[in-house]
């Protein structure tokens, strides 16, 4: 039961932080709708919270992972928006535990370059998996240095992607191609010997890691 509690305060939380996302947008944002708040097309689903304004609404749901039992339950709920265009469905991932309190700091430029060349060392020496753990670290750390939103405690991949893509940092397809790297990249981290990264995985993370930065500091 406290397991529960905690992950439905989680929720809450995680919600609320994409409050000032959609409410500096316009819209009036609204965590878990009632009924008689939604739409009929909605009659047998609720989401999570409605960002609505005139010409635009967006139903968001949130998920603590992407799994096949959660891809099966979202293409449901897909398919009851088809015909309102008028409606979005946005989903956003969570990661399990947030309870971890360690205090990330915002690194050089001189250190994430550094970091740069020695993930492309180990990837130019057959080390794929440590160019691969490096090259997620950079992820983030990129993301870090550019998205106000990212505070300095570990942050879940889908998190970090999720943010890049909504400030518009990253591209539709650079996101889904990041994603689509999530588990593989949780595989290597907790200890599936066997998950193997290929020298392309490496190298599309890197490339967004240097883009993200580069972008940043000609920004700063």
């Amino acid at each position: 039961m406290r397991s529960a509690q905690y992950s439905q305060e989680a929720e809450r939380r995680f919600i609320e932080t994409l409050r000032p996302h959609f409410e500096n947008k316009g819209y009036h944002f609204h965590l878990y709708p009632g009924k008689s708040d939604l739409p009929e097309f909605m009659k047998q689903y609720t989401p999570d919270a409605v960002a609505v304004k005139t010409d635009h609404k967006v139903a968001i749901e949130v998920k603590s992972r992407n799994n096949r039992a959660t891809d099966l339950s979202l293409r449901l709920i897909r398919h009851l928006f088809e015909g309102h265009p008028e409606w979005q469905l946005r989903v956003f991932y969570i990661g399990d535990d947030e309870r971890d309190s360690v205090d990330i700091p915002q690194p050089t430029s001189k250190l994430f370059l550094e970091k740069l060349a020695m993930a492309g060392d180990l990837l130019a020496q057959g080390q794929t998996q440590a160019a691969f753990l490096i090259s997620w670290s950079l992820l983030e750390a990129a993301a870090r240095m550019t998205e106000t939103d990212l505070n300095g405690r570990p942050q879940p991949p889908g998190t970090v992607i999720q943010t890049l893509a909504m400030s518009g940092t990253i591209e539709p397809e650079t996101e889904r191609h990041l994603r689509a790297l999530i588990d593989l990249r949780n595989k290597v981290v907790h200890g599936d010997l066997g998950a193997e990264p290929t020298a392309q995985d490496v190298e599309t993370i890197l490339l967004v890691s240097r883009s993200i930065f580069e972008k940043n500091k000609s920004n700063n």
